[in-house]
């Protein structure tokens, strides 16, 4: 199994666009060796084709691109001070990281639409009784809980576990 977590205070506050201001003719901003957006996307396939179970350890903001990658996970483990927002029509654009598909397959469709047209932040307590987090433990228990649920999925056949989560996903 793998964990998915972060350091610093945010798992992930999303993809920073900017007012593209200070973008160059490619649509570059100096200095950056590749499109930041696109880096992130490749690396969000990379993790939806894991074999292996993932469980999210989201110890505090999930915003916009960062609650697309906290939808990777099989699991989720939150705390109270855990923020997650589908921010996208505040913006004004649509969602991506396939949250359309990864949200409501959680949550159900009801829930998933008031999250993408409110663009509201749900703590981690509401967000457990949702369905959106999985465990709720307090903010210094997150990845402890992570790396525990990790170990007990770990103790069964690598074999059974990929072929059902092949299945599953």
């Amino acid at each position: 199994a793998v964990v998915l977590a972060a350091q610093g205070k945010s798992f992930c506050a999303g993809a920073n666009f900017g007012d593209g201001s200070t973008l160059d003719k490619s649509g570059q901003r100096p200095g950056e060796a590749s499109a930041p957006v696109s880096s992130l996307y490749m690396q969000a396939i990379r993790l939806f084709r894991s074999n292996k179970p993932i469980i999210g350890a989201i110890h505090g903001a999930a915003i916009g691109g960062g609650l697309g990658l906290a939808m990777v996970p099989d699991f989720r483990v939150a705390c109270p001070e855990t923020r997650f927002c589908a921010n996208f029509t505040r913006l004004g654009f649509h969602p991506g990281f396939g949250l359309t598909v990864t949200l409501p397959a959680v949550i159900g469709p009801t829930k998933a639409a008031l999250l993408f047209y409110t663009s509201r932040r749900v703590p981690g307590d509401e967000a457990h009784a949702m369905g959106l987090a999985d465990v709720l433990v307090p903010q210094d228990q997150v990845r402890t809980a992570a790396l525990a649920l990790a170990a007990e999925i770990a103790e069964n056949s690598p074999l059974g576990l990929t072929s059902t989560r092949a299945t599953l996903r």
